[in-house]
């Protein structure tokens, strides 16, 4: 794994603006303000969950620049590396997350000064994907020539009723569920247990699956949810007669103000069969845990996977997924990495 200076988007200190900001490099010790400045602004997040994010990865450490304004960080912005395929090449993928600014220095041009500091420097990344808000989709876009993606899809199957909606909605959106659900696959779901051989096996094969798609081997799948933090995600299996992996997904749930829902939070899979013996899989275990309803972000451009999803009691939500942006930042990205069409999504993609 490179070292930490090694790794770094900037070379020097960039001089100071004339409003007083400068965009410096990460150095040991700024986590202690980046965690306290993320959870005043979005939600609350632990010292052990940043260094997970930031210094763990399978592909060595994010890239991170410092906003700062008398001495002090007042902003950042972060890019994890990961890798991509874009018509079957394997990329290098910088994942964007954290560009936020504290509210005393907002309105200075901030996000700018860290935008065009990162494109400038010598970073090493093919593209760029991340999920965005009004404000850092607009940033993006002016300053980093990204496109702003339609939503990505989202599905939700409901169990009991949503306190949030009208009974006269949630019950035929239950029965709905039911009946399109009715026929099960014939096919054994099993744990997974540590990912191996197996599952880069099936990340190599997923090149095919859309013309951009995150490589999800052993060690990406490993670091994203089985060390994780703070969380609880279990990763179920199917496989074939002769043991060859046909797919996975990776479940769990989270605590709401109206209850316990069930996330389908990754799935990768080969074929019509293996998809729906998973969902059916998740959403039965789910269930069991007591989730009053299962949500799944997934935008996969294969014909089938509509139909999997509808089959297996899942509707589309009318609120779409996350919002993201995506970018070359190479000419080896090309231009597919700007079309949603050619993405598969999942909530792993739209989470961080």
């Amino acid at each position: 794994m490179p070292s930490a200076s090694s790794v770094l988007p900037f070379s020097e200190t960039v001089p100071e603006s004339s409003t007083g900001l400068r965009v410096r490099p990460y150095i040991p010790g700024d986590e202690a303000s980046l965690v306290e400045m993320y959870s005043a602004i979005f939600r609350e997040r632990s010292l052990a969950e940043w260094r997970w994010l930031f210094q763990q990865g399978p592909e060595g450490p994010a890239l991170i620049g410092i906003l700062e304004h008398d001495g002090r960080p007042v902003g950042s912005i972060a890019h994890i590396p990961t890798s991509v395929w874009v018509d079957g090449r394997r990329l290098r993928l910088a994942t964007g997350c954290d560009l936020m600014i504290s509210p005393e220095c907002r309105g200075r041009g901030g996000s700018q000064q860290l935008v065009e500091t990162f494109l400038e420097s010598d970073h090493g990344f093919d593209l760029n994907l991340g999920h965005v808000n009004d404000r850092s989709g607009h940033v993006f876009t002016q300053y980093a020539g990204t496109v702003q993606l339609k939503r990505a899809r989202h599905w939700i199957r409901y169990q009991d009723r949503d306190e949030r909606l009208p009974a006269s909605l949630t019950r035929p959106l239950r029965v709905c569920g039911a009946v399109l659900s009715g026929h099960r696959p014939n096919l054994t779901v099993e744990d997974l247990g540590a990912p191996g051989n197996d599952v880069d096996d099936l990340a190599r094969d997923s090149a095919g699956f859309a013309r951009c798609i995150r490589v999800r081997d052993a060690a990406y799948i490993h670091w994203r949810w089985s060390e994780q933090p703070d969380a609880d995600w279990r990763i179920r299996a199917v496989r074939d007669p002769r043991g060859t992996l046909r797919g996975f997904v990776v479940i769990g749930a989270v605590e709401e103000s109206a209850g316990r829902r069930g996330v389908i939070a990754d799935l990768l899979v080969r074929d019509y069969a293996a998809m729906r013996a998973l969902i059916t899989d998740a959403w039965s275990s789910l269930i069991t845990e007591g989730c009053h309803s299962v949500t799944c972000t997934y935008h996969d451009p294969r014909w089938w996977t509509k139909r999997a999803m509808l089959r297996s009691g899942f509707i589309p939500s009318p609120k779409g997924g996350a919002r993201m942006a995506c970018g070359p930042l190479s000419v080896r990205a090309g231009d597919a990495v700007g079309r949603l069409e050619s993405w598969y999504l999942t909530h792993g993609d739209t989470s961080i």
